[in-house]
C-alpha cells in the first residue's frame, strides 16, 4: 500500500511538473524569461529488459526549475503538490531542498515554492524566506490552508507565475 501511495505521489508530482514546464517554455518561447527544469538523476533497476523500479541516485545540487528573468535576476523554483485539503505538510520538503533555498538565497532573493493543492485546484507562489519563517515562529508540521495567500504567499488565479512576481 505504501508503494502505491509513493507511486501516485511521484505521478501527481510529475504532472504538476509537467504544467509549470509548458508555462516556463511559452515563456521561453516569447522571450519573457529564460527557465528550464533540472533533471533528476535516476538509477533503473531491471529485471532483463524491464525497469521493475526506479529511485533519484543522489540528492539534487539545484531546485526543481532555474531561470534568469528578463532584467537579468536569477530565479529558482522549487515544484510541490499535495492531495490534502487542510494543509501543506512541511514533510513534502526535504532537509537538502531547505539547505538548497538557503544557499541559493546567498546569490538572489527571487528563490520560490510553487506550491499546488490538487483537490482544490489552488496554487500558491511562497517565497522560500516565507516558509522559514512560518517554521521558525510554528511548531506545527504543517502549513493550514488558511495561511496561504493571506500570511503566506499569494494565491495564483492561473499559472502564469510572471504577473505574480513583484
Amino acid at each position: 500500500m505504501a508503494e502505491t501511495k509513493k507511486r501516485n505521489s511521484n505521478k501527481e508530482g510529475k504532472e504538476w511538473e509537467d504544467m509549470l514546464t509548458s508555462q516556463f517554455n511559452k515563456y521561453r518561447k516569447t522571450g519573457e524569461m529564460y527557465c528550464i527544469k533540472i533533471p533528476t538523476e535516476m538509477v533503473l533497476l531491471r529485471r532483463g529488459k524491464n525497469i521493475v523500479s526506479a529511485f533519484p541516485k543522489s540528492r539534487s545540487e539545484a531546485l526543481d526549475y532555474l531561470g534568469i528573468l528578463k532584467d537579468g535576476r536569477c530565479i529558482s523554483f522549487e515544484a510541490k503538490s499535495t492531495t490534502n485539503k487542510t494543509s501543506f505538510p512541511l514533510s513534502q520538503i526535504k532537509p537538502y531542498q531547505f539547505e538548497l533555498h538557503k544557499e541559493i538565497r546567498q546569490y538572489t532573493k527571487e528563490v520560490f515554492y510553487i506550491i499546488r493543492f490538487k483537490t482544490l485546484g489552488r496554487y500558491f507562489l511562497v517565497t522560500s524566506d516565507e516558509i522559514d519563517s512560518f517554521i521558525e515562529n510554528n511548531e506545527r508540521k504543517s502549513i493550514p490552508i488558511s495561511d496561504f495567500g493571506t500570511t503566506i504567499g499569494i494565491e495564483m488565479q492561473d499559472l502564469d507565475i510572471l504577473k505574480y512576481l513583484k
